[in-house]
């Protein structure tokens, strides 16, 4: 198959999952990487745009591949497409390839944490965005790229200034992390995120958190590196076969609830605004 037949393959939604296309690719993995590049930097140029086409889908193919193949050159054009408005994000692909935007920029970062760091202290950024890239940290410590100590360090940072002082799900994000990590020295930190409100309780609570500290005191986390959620993206036609279920069984919950055609994500009034502002939605964007 040439590059032009499989892009043609990959561009579009027609209805089934285009692995002979993306096997073609993998193969063509040289001459194919410039095609997605471009692709991915379409999209951004032209993100609206791009977000009223529904079945448009060959930026999602491009995230997974360049994944794959470890393309350092992904590494600022992936940070600038999770960086695109929160609506504009939630329009171009499902939650479910937001969740994975950690591990997609941790392929592809080659070690430079610099742009991942960008995104999760930019409070203008997709909420859940932000939250997921955090993940980030977490594969690239299994796998042997980033210590404890280089991220123990970073955290307090993010815990002591670098992250806005207010209300926030990235606070959430961060907490949960540190509870992976069995981080008990950020314990005094996190009741004072708390105290001053900048974690969101209706997800989280101090007392919820204290417990989980109780339990990996006596049964702490042990992180694998074959672990689905610590590894880096190296099948994307595994990925995508997997988040293409995903997405449907999320499609056919929701059609169960109402026949509404929606265009954009329902959100529930006391859920963090995904515009990032740190607000509930009802005192934000669902005023």
């Amino acid at each position: 198959m040439e590059i032009k037949e499989i892009i043609s393959k990959l561009e579009y939604y027609d209805g089934t999952f285009p692995r002979e296309a993306l096997e073609a690719a993998i193969e063509k993995q040289d001459e194919i990487i410039p095609e997605l590049l471009d692709a991915l930097n379409k999209v951004i140029q032209d993100a609206e745009g791009y977000a009223s086409k529904s079945d448009y889908t060959l930026h999602t193919h491009a995230l997974y591949l360049l994944a794959q193949f470890r393309e350092k050159q992904a590494y600022p054009v992936i940070h600038k497409f999770f960086s695109l408005p929160w609506q504009t994000l939630n329009m171009l692909v499902h939650s479910a390839h937001i969740e994975q935007a950690g591990k997609l920029l941790a392929s592809v970062c080659g070690g430079d944490l610099s742009l991942i760091k960008e995104l999760i202290e930019n409070s203008y950024a997709n909420a859940y965005a932000r939250t997921s890239i955090i993940d980030a940290f977490k594969v690239l410590m299994v796998n042997g790229e980033l210590s404890r100590e280089e991220i123990i360090e970073y955290f307090t940072e993010l815990f002591d200034y670098k992250l806005e002082q207010n209300e926030a799900f990235i606070w959430n994000g961060l907490i949960m992390t540190c509870l992976d990590l069995n981080a008990f020295e950020f314990l005094d930190r996190i009741k004072i995120a708390f105290s001053n409100k900048f974690v969101m309780e209706e997800t989280t609570t101090l007392d919820q958190v204290t417990e989980a500290y109780e339990y990996i005191k006596k049964h702490p986390n042990i992180l694998h590196e074959d672990d689905y959620k610590n590894t880096f993206i190296d099948d994307a036609i595994k990925e995508m076969e997997y988040l293409k279920d995903v997405s449907k069984d999320d499609e056919d919950i929701a059609s169960n609830y109402s026949e509404t055609v929606r265009t954009e994500p329902k959100i529930g009034r006391n859920q963090p605004c995904p515009c990032g502002s740190g607000k509930k939605y009802k005192k934000c964007c669902g005023k």
